[in-house]
């Protein structure tokens, strides 16, 4: 992975980060200052562009980090929706810090990520949160393996079907995902592939509110660094079976709460050996099952 101006062929050009590139857009879009918790009913396209080094023609703000060694341009075109971000480098690359990037852009319905790239990218939180029109996101050409904060990532995102993930190599060693895909209640199927790698340090909540969720397999995940369980399925309305038996429940401790709650259809579930003496808390574990 180059550093700044060590890559053959140009240099490494970087986004600012995640909260300043969403509220630049944001703003340029509307026309006033926007900042990460307006939601944006406008953009509605993202396209990231590389080799072009020219000034655009539309409406323009450069989104570059300080210490990137040129600028990157997004630019608006109110008449199809579309934010253009482009770069002179052969790739657009996310800030390491790229957490809330694209949060409550809620008409957001593609992004285009063929020339963007997340190599240097640690901090995703919230990246796509709120995004409540993006039905499916592709991250299969991405090397996630520098990213360790997926808190909130995919929260609200209430019509995504599918995340493509990359077919080899997954996340940092250490990983939060609290709430991760909290909300995302147009899921049946999730691949939980990229996750196997990594030790899990926070998993609450992670898919609470994934209510068209079926079957879900947990299997390949390290949770032996993480501290509580509470909330992982609350509300998912349609589960019917999951297996946490490889789960060693006697390391929990205190709140361990809600795992269950509102899992109106779950039909049965293999907790192996069920053994947690220093929970403090495991109310509403099963309610409303």
């Amino acid at each position: 992975r180059p550093t700044l101006g060590e890559l053959e062929g140009g240099e490494v050009v970087i986004l600012s980060n995640g909260e300043v590139f969403n509220r630049a857009i944001k703003s340029l879009a509307n026309g006033e200052e926007y900042i990460v918790e307006k939601t944006d009913y406008l953009i509605r396209h993202i396209v990231f562009k590389a080799n072009d080094g020219s000034v655009p023609s539309n409406p323009y703000v450069d989104v570059s980090a300080p210490e990137s060694p040129s600028p990157i341009y997004a630019s608006w075109d109110a008449s199809t929706g579309t934010m253009t971000v482009s770069s002179q480098s052969y790739k657009v690359y996310a800030n390491e810090n790229a957490a809330s990037m694209f949060c409550n852009l809620s008409k957001l319905q593609s992004i285009d990520m063929d020339d963007f790239a997340m190599d240097y990218t640690k901090g995703t939180r919230s990246i796509f949160s709120g995004c409540s029109s993006l039905e499916s996101i592709n991250l299969a050409d991405q090397d996630l393996s520098q990213i360790v904060d997926l808190n909130f990532a995919f929260e609200g995102c209430e019509k995504l079907r599918t995340v493509s993930w990359p077919e080899t190599g997954g996340f940092g060693d250490d990983l939060d995902m609290n709430e991760a895909f909290m909300n995302c209640s147009s899921l049946t199927s999730l691949s939980l592939s990229p996750f196997s790698n990594s030790k899990i340090t926070g998993i609450q909540e992670a898919f609470a509110g994934c209510s068209s969720l079926t079957t879900i397999d947990l299997s390949g995940l390290d949770l032996s660094m993480a501290g509580s369980v509470t909330g992982l399925f609350m509300f998912c309305t349609s589960l019917k079976s999951v297996d946490l038996s490889f789960i060693d429940w006697s390391r929990f401790e205190g709140a361990n709460c809600w795992v269950f709650w509102g899992c109106s259809s779950l039909e049965s579930v293999d907790l192996g050996d069920f053994y947690m003496p220093n929970a403090g808390r495991l109310d509403s574990f099963f309610d409303g099952c």
